[in-house]
């Protein structure tokens, strides 16, 4: 408490005393956040110690990064994956929603949607979304019966499972959907196995083979496709799961 008092002093001294007047409220409102974000990332899961930021999922303030994060990249790609298909379509992992309401202008298709986060379905059904499509769950047990679905996908989400989780998910997902299965995740610039990092999202950063061997493990046919996503660590890639009778 007595740095932040003495650097606030400081900044003070330093500004002229209009300037100060107009920058310090914005000063203690980022402080305030500084403190928030501090908070949300300071328990421990029981993964080895780490932070596993789950925490997040149920914050208003990153809910609302949640509906922007894909635009012109990830989300145009589900779109045209998603154009011409027919049937039930569940979206794992859904956040909010907002991929759901974008592909609702295909008529063909069911969207349904689900998430361990109750915040964020809530967040689905307020933009209107049928809640009767919509469930809290963890991804890797849904609850729905075997091939209940035609097709499925994932944006963002499987990194962010522990390598236990992960397996298991993706054995939901193949258990639940009798077609293909599409999960969008980043893997590593470097292509080398970068393991658990933990910027604001904890996650996975590794080889695009060390993603294939987790899919085969349920999947007999796996492609890849470029995704446009990328940032300095990571580059998107779209893994293409189907089943083989």
């Amino acid at each position: 408490m007595k740095k932040n008092v003495q650097s606030t002093t400081l900044l003070q001294a330093l500004c002229p005393p209009i300037i100060w007047k107009i920058a310090a409220p914005r000063f203690s409102g980022l402080r305030k956040k500084a403190k928030h974000w501090k908070k949300c990332f300071s328990k421990q899961s029981l993964n080895g110690g780490r932070s596993d930021g789950k925490e997040i999922y149920w914050d208003e303030e990153f809910s609302k990064t949640l509906e922007t994060w894909g635009e012109g990249n990830a989300w145009k790609e589900i779109e045209m994956l998603m154009a011409d298909r027919e049937g039930r379509v569940l979206d794992i992992a859904c956040g909010t929603g907002k991929q759901i309401e974008d592909l609702s202008m295909y008529g063909d298709i069911e969207i349904y949607g689900c998430d361990f986060s109750d915040l964020l379905i809530s967040k689905a059904i307020q933009r209107g979304i049928d809640p009767n499509r919509l469930k809290v769950c963890d991804a890797t047990d849904t609850g729905y019966e075997n091939d209940w679905f035609d097709f499925a996908y994932s944006i963002g989400s499987l990194e962010h499972f522990s390598v236990e989780g992960l397996s298991r998910v993706i054995a939901e997902s193949r258990r639940i959907v009798k077609g293909t299965v599409f999960h969008q995740v980043p893997t590593s610039r470097s292509g080398q196995n970068e393991g658990w990092i933990q910027p604001l999202q904890s996650y996975h950063n590794n080889s695009v083979e060390w993603w294939l061997e987790k899919f085969h493990a349920a999947y007999q046919s796996v492609d890849v496709i470029t995704s446009l996503w990328e940032d300095d660590r990571s580059v998107g890639k779209w893994f293409v799961c189907r089943k083989r009778k």
